[in-house]
Formats: structure tokens, C-alpha cells, sequence
């Protein structure tokens, strides 16, 4: 499908999951290269090839365009624990599901994808409006992950406790993750995958099973 074709699909319907990561994608790729206070809404539209009317009505500024690469993780946490049956361990949901890595990326945008939510985590470091921003999303599962963890306990609603324990473990992805997206590649000695999975473990020591 050509930028034209798109352009016209976008205007006459809500922006779909894929095309709101080829907005994120766009998005990243030029504050990157121009920085975020050099790059334009009008800008992200054009290399999104969509109208920039569309990409306002989706996307209150600039910034938020990059929140589907920050949300992509936490929600497919949050599908992945809503529907995890309280009687088995906790731990399996975050390993391998149907022999793909579910924490990652998948599919033939899957390493595009990931390339960018690595190239946004690495804005966040200098742009305090991307960091806030990610913050957020990396929080917006903690409802659902609290449900799990409570469901552990026999409870229908979390408390306290496992509002704090879905706080920790929430925090020790992100820490994983930025701990990752801030490496050089050729430092690192452990795949993002691995990465994020030993994350989960040590901060659920402890936590229901």
C-alpha cells in the first residue's frame, strides 16, 4: 500500500495497533536523527504518510506518539497475567509462550520493533517529557499484575502487599530494560530476553507463587 492509499484508509478510520507503531517507529526514527524539539507533528505525519488532522486526533503532542513502543511490553504483560490461571506458578507467565519469546517483539516488524523501543529508551536518558512518558506506561499494568499476585493468595482484590510486590516487579523490568537499551551493543553479554527474565525472577522472591 502506497503513503497516498494510507493517507486516505487514515482518514476515514480510527488508527489500528499497527499502524500506531508505524507512527511510534516514524516518530523515533526522527528524534533520533533531528532531536525532539526539531521535529515537527507535520514531520512524524509525512513519514508516516498519514494526514497530520489524523495523527492530531490520536496523539495529543508529538511526544506521545512514541507511547506505543512504551507500552508495547507491559501490555502484553498485562494480556499475558489477566488470563494466567491462579494455580499455576506465577513464573511460568513470564517464559516462553507457544515457543516465542512473548516479552519481545515477534513478527515481520518484530526486530524493527524492538530497534526502536531501544532507540526510544535511549531518548529518555536526555528528553525529560519521553521519560516521564515512559514512566507512565511502564506503570499502566500494575492493576492486572496486583490481580495475579493476590490471586495467588486466595484474594478476588489486591491489597497493600500486592500492590507493592506488582510495584517491585514492574520496576525491575523497567530497570532491566533501560539497563539493556543503555548498553552499548557491544557490551552487553546476555540477550534482552534473559535479561528481562532474571529481572522477574529476583524481584519475585518472595512474592506468591
Amino acid at each position: 500500500m502506497n503513503a497516498g492509499r494510507t493517507a486516505t484508509v487514515l482518514q476515514t478510520a480510527p488508527v489500528r495497533a499497527g499502524h500506531r507503531l508505524d507512527i511510534a517507529r516514524a516518530a523515533t526514527g526522527l528524534f533520533m536523527a533531528k532531536g525532539v524539539e526539531r521535529t515537527s507533528l507535520a514531520d512524524i505525519a509525512d513519514a508516516a504518510g498519514i494526514p497530520a488532522s489524523t495523527l492530531w486526533s490520536h496523539f495529543p503532542s508529538k511526544e506521545e506518539c512514541v507511547t506505543p513502543l512504551f507500552s508495547y511490553g507491559t501490555e502484553r504483560i498485562a494480556r499475558r497475567l489477566d488470563t494466567w490461571p491462579p494455580d499455576h506458578p506465577l513464573i511460568d507467565a513470564f517464559d516462553a509462550f507457544d515457543g516465542e519469546d512473548w516479552l519481545t517483539p515477534t513478527g515481520p516488524s518484530g526486530e524493527e520493533t524492538l530497534r526502536a523501543i531501544l532507540d526510544a529508551l535511549r531518548l529518555t536518558r536526555e528528553e525529560p517529557s519521553l521519560h516521564a512518558l515512559w514512566i507512565r506506561e511502564s506503570f499502566a499494568a500494575l492493576p492486572v499484575v496486583a490481580r495475579a499476585i493476590a490471586a495467588r493468595s486466595g484474594r478476588s482484590e489486591p491489597g497493600m502487599d500486592a500492590t507493592v510486590q506488582a510495584g517491585m516487579l514492574l520496576s525491575a523490568l523497567q530497570l532491566a530494560l533501560r539497563a539493556y537499551a543503555w548498553t552499548p551493543p557491544e557490551a552487553r553479554h546476555v540477550d534482552l530476553v534473559d535479561t528481562l527474565l532474571e529481572a522477574v525472577r529476583i524481584a519475585m522472591r518472595g512474592l506468591p507463587a
